[in-house]
């Protein structure tokens, strides 16, 4: 829902999100839980 949209956009805000998404199955994980 959007609670998780706006906490995934403040945490790429934050940056650590970026070094989670080289990770690709933890990037799939990431999208699939949205």
């Amino acid at each position: 829902g959007f609670n998780k949209l706006a906490g995934l956009r403040a945490a790429l805000t934050g940056g650590y999100v970026t070094d989670l998404i080289l990770d690709e199955p933890t990037a799939h994980k990431l999208v699939a839980s949205i």
